[in-house]
């Protein structure tokens, strides 16, 4: 596949945002508005939504998202300083206790998203324990530290780079969430709320590759 398909592709990928959901729980995906404020979007049929807020946690893995260049050429693109560059994940404050010779560090950063649910806009704000590390491609490991907005009790997980060979390297995430109740997303059974996650994170993770790509290009 040359750059320019993979390019296509993956951006087709990153716009597959807006989830409607069915009154067995089946999810539909459309693209989303490219004008749109938040990064996800989801309607329910009223029979899917249970009676009381059971606020469990939910988690999803991304596919591996391949990108022709050595892990090394872009090691330091996903470093979280460096999020809102790659992805609506907007980030500010960051707090270095522990910095590396390699450009890897420890500390602390806020991030801010935006999410839309049944026509209610929620602004995430979020503090993060971050460990950023570079070593066969990188990692960055994310705790929650406190949430300053949005309702999160639990935020936690992992955005590696993976070396695939000298001249390739891919990208996957893993996400775990859970909100403090009473929440109107603990109103949608916890295997919904597993396909939305997988839903977003494998569109944002398509989305950082593009424009990681996209960077490469132009340099």
């Amino acid at each position: 596949m040359t750059i320019q398909a993979l390019q296509s592709q993956l951006l087709q990928q990153s716009q597959l945002r807006s989830i409607s959901i069915a009154a067995d729980g089946k999810l539909s995906v459309a693209p989303l508005a490219t004008s749109s404020f938040h990064s996800l979007e989801v309607s329910a049929h009223p029979a899917v939504l249970g009676g009381s807020s059971d606020c469990q946690p939910f988690q999803a893995t991304t596919r591996q998202v391949e990108i022709p260049c050595a892990a090394e050429q872009v090691a330091t693109l996903i470093d979280p300083v460096r999020w809102g560059d790659f992805s609506e994940i907007q980030t500010s404050n960051c707090v270095k206790s522990v910095t590396r010779p390699d450009g890897g560090w420890q500390g602390t950063i806020e991030e801010r998203l935006a999410w839309k649910l049944f026509d209610k806009t929620i602004v995430y704000q979020n503090l993060l324990n971050i460990d950023f590390a570079i070593a066969a491609g990188a990692s960055v490991d994310f705790t929650l530290k406190q949430c300053l907005a949005g309702g999160l009790n639990m935020d936690s997980g992992y955005l590696r780079l993976v070396e695939l060979s000298p001249n390739s390297c891919a990208l996957v995430c893993q996400k775990q969430l859970s909100y403090a109740p009473p929440s109107d997303w603990c109103l949608l059974p916890t295997f919904v709320l597993d396909g939305i996650l997988d839903v977003w994170l494998n569109a944002i993770t398509a989305s950082y590759a593009h424009r990681m790509l996209a960077a490469t290009q132009s340099r």
